[in-house]
């Protein structure tokens, strides 16, 4: 009974490893996996036009025609790439009125890692799915709405970016009075 017991936990221990694999993976905008997917394999599945290097990956940027992503009403994707041509992050917008049925479907994908969606006022959602932070933006004032998928080591570098510039700005300012 003991030998059957312990043989029955292992089985389960190893179930739950292998499936510890696939829930952690990494978000399928479109059919392209971030940190995984690559410039070429972006091409050979969509249109893209280049559209510079990202400041924060050092790496090349695409804009996709909405139209072939098969998302309705989807206004603009802009797909990002870091300087070894893996994807890091995937922008779009959409209109503000696509909130609610966007958001039910990524709260169905997703973890929710917090969630602010007031009567009025800016909603935001931030969900996640491996080293993924999933974000829908649809502030008040605005028509649009976004929603983005960013790896953690692009949205780290961005912060810390931004806390780089803020921290300059400070400076000369502090400098001029």
């Amino acid at each position: 009974m003991k030998k059957l017991l312990n043989t029955l936990v292992v089985s389960v221990a190893l179930s739950f490893a292998g499936f510890a694999g696939f829930v952690f993976a990494n978000p399928s905008p479109f059919g392209l996996t971030l940190e995984k997917t690559t410039v070429a394999e972006m091409q050979a599945k969509y249109s893209a036009q280049p559209t510079g290097t990202n400041r924060y990956s050092n790496g090349p940027m695409f804009e996709l025609t909405p139209g072939q992503l098969g998302v309705d009403g989807m206004k603009s994707a802009l797909v990002i790439f870091d300087q070894n041509n893996t994807l890091v992050g995937v922008l779009t917008t959409f209109p503000k009125h696509r909130f609610d049925s966007l958001h039910g479907l990524l709260r169905g994908l997703y973890n929710v890692e917090s969630s602010q969606i007031p009567f009025v006022g800016d909603k935001r959602v931030v969900l996640r799915e491996g080293s993924t932070r999933i974000t829908l933006d649809a502030p008040h004032l605005s028509f649009d709405l976004e929603m983005n998928y960013i790896a953690d080591r692009l949205q780290q570098r961005f912060e810390a970016e931004q806390r780089r510039e803020q921290e300059e700005k400070r400076k000369r300012e502090a400098g001029n009075l």
